[in-house]
């Protein structure tokens, strides 16, 4: 699942989770996002892109995260910042499998997630 960002950029993380043999489909908000996961559509990983709010994003993965049903579920974050103190430095180890920042090349999205999915 994709969520956060806009349509467009939606539209290609998902394209590339698919092309990475994943079942992806998008979220507009994330609160869509948690409505969906709460009720049962839970997907292997997680793609957050954090152009709207980090502070949103830090929520649902602290949700989610809360919910032991849910441990499993990598997650993954892409934000524009790239240095060492992004928006989402400071949650607990583990609570986010990986890290990207834009500019994404879709290779830098399948190392991280073939990485991500290997480690856990």
């Amino acid at each position: 699942m994709v969520t956060g960002g806009d349509h467009v950029r939606r539209m290609t993380l998902a394209a590339a989770l698919q092309g990475f043999g994943c079942d992806a489909n998008e979220a507009a908000t994330f609160d869509e996002a948690l409505e969906r996961i709460l009720a049962g559509e839970i997907p292997h990983i997680l793609l957050i892109d954090l152009r709207l709010s980090a502070a949103a994003a830090r929520a649902l993965i602290e949700i989610l995260r809360r919910d032991y049903a849910l441990t499993d579920m990598l997650i993954i974050a892409v934000d524009a910042v790239p240095d060492d103190q992004h928006r989402l430095s400071g949650l607990p180890d583990g609570w986010l499998n990986a890290m990207l920042f834009r500019p994404t090349q879709m290779q830098d999205l399948y190392t991280v997630i073939n990485s991500a999915v290997y480690a856990a």
